[in-house]
């Protein structure tokens, strides 16, 4: 206000307000200047969408819209997601299918489209997933919404309803994802206290890092859907 106000009558004409303006937006040197500063300071961490990804991190992320895109098609829409939880879970009779369209709609609007209301039949092709994700997992809450998530995923892995997964269990799922080998090395890294169980929370650990990870390419929890 003081630099605008250049006669010092405690005043700010249009004109002022604009040149200051102008300054803040053509200005490529001068980072301490005042009118530069208008918006809050630049050492401001950067929004999720201006930080770059790595390419490994969008390595995992193609991976995973890949597995969606079981049709080869280049997008997916909820109503495929809907369709493919439907069938993944047709041998599991005890499901139920309401429950599914709901964690299904839930995956859908917060965790692929950054909470916005879209239609069924929007066309989410990989580019903007990828994009989406990055919002989405810079976000402070992201590991919450991952506990819904996955819920009823780890329901039926855990088809006794014991709490926790056994070696057997967790391989049966995730070995054809994986291979055997890599599957063992992220159940050994997620069984912390080796009594031969993984809990939910240890789970989303491991879920969350390898969502979030951008570096550790050979990482076992990186590895839990295949070589990248």
């Amino acid at each position: 206000f003081a630099l605008m106000d250049t006669d010092k009558d405690g005043k700010v004409s249009y004109d002022d307000l604009i040149d200051a303006k102008a300054f803040y937006y053509m200005d490529t040197t001068k980072e301490k200047h005042p009118f530069n500063l208008m918006n809050g300071p630049l050492d401001d961490p950067c929004l999720p969408e201006c930080k770059k990804f790595t390419e490994m991190w969008a390595m995992k992320m193609r991976k995973v819209f890949n597995a969606l895109d079981r049709q080869k098609k280049g997008y997916v829409t909820e109503l495929m997601l809907i369709e493919m939880g439907e069938k993944f879970y047709k041998d599991y009779p005890d499901v139920e299918k309401e429950r599914i369209k709901e964690q299904n709609h839930y995956v859908w609007k917060h965790l692929y489209n950054n909470g916005r209301d879209v239609p069924q039949d929007h066309q989410l092709t990989e580019e903007m997933f990828v994009k989406n994700m990055w919002v989405s997992v810079n976000q402070p809450d992201f590991k919450k919404g991952m506990y819904a998530v996955f819920k009823e995923g780890f329901l039926q892995m855990d088809h006794t309803h014991k709490g926790y997964l056994t070696k057997e269990e967790y391989m049966k799922w995730y070995t054809w994802r994986s291979g055997e080998e890599q599957a063992a090395a992220a159940f050994a890294l997620m069984d912390t206290d080796k009594d031969g169980k993984v809990s939910y929370d240890d789970l989303i650990e491991a879920k969350a890092f390898y969502y979030t990870d951008t570096t550790k390419e050979k990482h076992p929890f990186n590895l839990m859907n295949g070589p990248l």
